[in-house]
């Protein structure tokens, strides 16, 4: 089943698997969407995804979002076409989500629209560079139907390895402490970024690591360094040393994330 954006912009679409109204529509909606920007990371490439979600819930858990994407030349074009419930949705509170891949893109200027089906259009510029991911719309115009939670969207470098080690006691901080001083001891170093979104986590003005993801531990050690001439085995052997020595408990937990894509 599919809900044409059409004219009429959704607000609020009170569906369940056993109802059979007709979606709630309401007139000069200026919000609808948010899309943020994420970089998906692998050895050979680098993809762009838009994340778009709903900015209002419904009562099906399967819900999701059709969206359709062009490119001709530096013109890029985004369009959200309509909003897809399954026949046999399971029921529950969810926003429809989708995220959509656009590929690897050069370092560059594109024009990029931003389209709500055939009735809502933004244009803008996505600035592409070594560092970030750059959304620019002119102060003039209002985005329409669309909420941006951030417009630039900073790049892991080359040869970053960042990660977080949770727990719950704080008998642990020091053995949270010692994993990364472990992490330095194999030859990584310490790696200073900018404030701002990185997708993964953001940096905030005084550079502390915020996650995307809620813990469900009670204390997090963040850090992001160089991983240098550090092997992908020797991180692996590292986390095995001490999830074995410490993480029986369930006490403590260690996630590490590499520039190319892994994680261990």
């Amino acid at each position: 089943m599919r809900f044409n954006l059409g004219f009429l912009l959704i607000i609020t679409l009170l569906l369940s698997c056993s109802q059979d109204e007709d979606p709630v529509l309401v007139f000069n909606v200026p919000e609808e969407f948010s899309i943020e920007m994420r970089e998906q990371l692998n050895p050979t490439n680098r993809d762009l995804i838009f994340d778009i979600t709903s900015i209002y819930g419904f009562a099906c858990e399967d819900i999701t979002i059709d969206a359709t994407y062009t490119r001709s030349g530096d013109n890029l074009s985004l369009s959200i076409q309509d909003i897809v419930k399954p026949d046999d949705c399971e029921e529950g509170a969810n926003k429809a989500n989708l995220k959509f891949n656009i590929g690897s893109l050069q370092n560059g200027e594109y024009t990029f629209n931003i389209n709500l089906s055939e009735v809502v259009a933004n244009t803008g510029m996505l600035s592409v560079s070594n560092d970030s991911y750059k959304i620019m719309i002119d102060e003039e115009e209002q985005i329409e139907g669309i909420v941006l939670p951030y417009t630039e969207l900073r790049r892991m470098p080359n040869g970053s390895v960042w990660g977080k080690v949770e727990f719950n006691s704080d008998n642990m901080a020091n053995i949270a402490q010692k994993f990364q001083e472990e992490l330095i001891g194999l030859g990584m170093s310490n790696l200073d970024l900018k404030a701002g979104e990185y997708g993964f986590f953001s940096l905030d003005s005084e550079l502390s690591m915020i996650w995307d993801t809620a813990s469900p531990y009670n204390n997090t050690l963040s850090f992001i360094l160089n991983k240098n001439q550090v092997t992908d085995q020797e991180i692996r052997n590292l986390i095995q040393q001490f999830q074995e020595e410490y993480g029986q408990s369930n006490e403590i937990d260690m996630d590490v994330f590499t520039w190319d894509g892994k994680e261990f």
